[in-house]
């Protein structure tokens, strides 16, 4: 399975792999965010600038990819064939392992029919080939890490051994650093665990605290880093309040998603320039919230279509979007734009 997987993947890598080199708009193709810092981090400036002015220290993306795609730049060249060649290559090798613990996981749950069946279909799955062998971001590092962890937890209840628990919240807290959205299912993994073994060992509450210990020991350095380099007490990244601007005042599957963010609006770009990253999410903290406040329903709404679209898949769905909607939105942004 991982050999098909790497097959299939490795070829549509070489049919585009060229098309990240393009230098449109500072080589967004080349990871967007994701590339910019590494190129930050390649050119001496640190792990800073996630846009494409140099402008200072940065905790807006997960450390993980960004080292890793700055020692594909060191290696082979900033922005180079040879750089989108190899990131992208790594990124398949990714994708194809994670067939190991698909497999492994659907065996342990379902047996082994569905496990073969569950590799293969991740082997052919479209979005994993395209996701892996054309775009430069974390998607299959951050797939590899989190099913890996879910393999583990499935089977945490059966481990007597603290140092497995303390390996558990390592492993976890590694996957945290490639996309810290996984955190929100390291407490769900646990308590599986937990409803398992509380009646038949009295000590869970020490190995749920052990596991505890283990993530937050991961997270630790580059916490510390944030706040000595930001002032930013948070484990992994900031910049919350700008994706919940960005995708709630408006239909994030239209095209408000794109014209909040500094890299695609240049009027965004110089107020974060001028603000500095933690003063720039701060007021989309405060407009944000103010927009909820505004527009309870409306939010509702839409997250509800963006989950029924998720779990679906029925984009069509979620692209609708009433009249009165589009009016009200309008006038918010308008009175917002001239306030500002």
């Amino acid at each position: 399975m991982v050999l098909a997987a790497l097959t299939v993947r490795l070829v549509v890598v070489i049919c585009g792999f060229r098309n990240q080199t393009d230098p449109a708009d500072h080589h967004a193709a080349f990871g967007w965010e994701m590339g910019w810092v590494a190129r930050s981090i390649f050119e001496g400036h640190g792990f800073s600038s996630p846009f494409f002015p140099l402008t200072g220290w940065t905790a807006m993306v997960p450390p993980l990819f960004p080292y890793l795609v700055a020692v594909m730049f060191r290696l082979f060249g900033l922005y180079t064939a040879k750089a989108a060649f190899a990131i992208l290559s790594i990124n398949s090798l990714f994708s194809a392992l994670t067939c190991i613990p698909l497999y492994l996981s659907a065996r342990y749950a379902l047996g082994e029919k569905a496990a073969a069946m569950a590799g293969w279909g991740w082997v052919i799955y479209p979005y994993a080939i395209y996701f892996s062998g054309t775009r430069v971001w974390d998607y299959a590092l951050t797939g590899l890490l989190f099913t890996t962890c879910f393999c583990f937890a499935q089977r945490l209840h059966r481990q007597k051994r603290l140092l497995v628990w303390l390996g558990f919240g390592v492993v976890y807290g590694v996957a945290t650093l490639a996309n810290p959205s996984v955190l929100t299912m390291f407490p769900v993994f646990l308590l599986l665990a937990v409803m398992e073994i509380r009646r038949s060992d009295s000590r869970w509450l020490l190995r749920c605290a052990v596991a505890a210990v283990g993530l937050v020991a991961v997270l630790t350095p580059w916490t510390i880093r944030n706040y000595r380099a930001m002032h930013f007490a948070g484990p992994v990244r900031d910049n919350f309040w700008l994706e919940c601007w960005a995708g709630n005042n408006g239909d994030a599957f239209e095209s408000n998603a794109v014209w909040a963010h500094p890299a695609s609006n240049p009027d965004e770009m110089q107020r974060y320039e001028a603000l500095g990253e933690i003063a720039y999410i701060a007021e989309k903290k405060a407009m944000a919230l103010k927009f909820i406040e505004q527009n309870p329903k409306f939010v509702a709404g839409l997250s509800l279509r963006r989950g029924f679209s998720y779990w679906t898949a029925s984009g069509a769905l979620a692209r609708r979007i009433s009249t009165k909607n589009r009016w009200r939105l309008q006038m918010f942004s308008f009175a917002r734009v001239s306030r500002c």
